[in-house]
């Protein structure tokens, strides 16, 4: 959101890339995506193990408008859901 400009985004992106270097050379093959939700909530990336790409999607986010927790969570949740569950059952 607007609320994250400066700052409070360059640590957000810096902590995020923080924990997918980590994991990416932790070699567990964690999954991971990721929901943007500034101004309108979206999802940047679905589950993977491409920490590099992951990165790149983390570098294009923008702090802008509002906060649309709600949808956010929501497209979070319907994620995990539907890729999350076929994930699981290819483990």
């Amino acid at each position: 959101s607007g609320s994250m400009q400066g700052t409070k985004l360059t640590e957000l992106k810096k902590a995020v890339l923080t924990f997918l270097s980590s994991t990416s050379t932790s070699g567990i093959g964690e999954r991971v995506a990721i929901v943007q939700f500034g101004g309108n909530a979206m999802s940047l990336a679905s589950f993977s193990t491409n920490y590099k790409g992951l990165a790149s999607a983390v570098a294009g986010m923008r702090a802008d408008g509002d906060t649309p927790m709600a949808k956010g969570l929501v497209i979070a949740l319907k994620i995990i859901t539907e890729q999350g569950i076929r994930y699981r059952l290819s483990d």
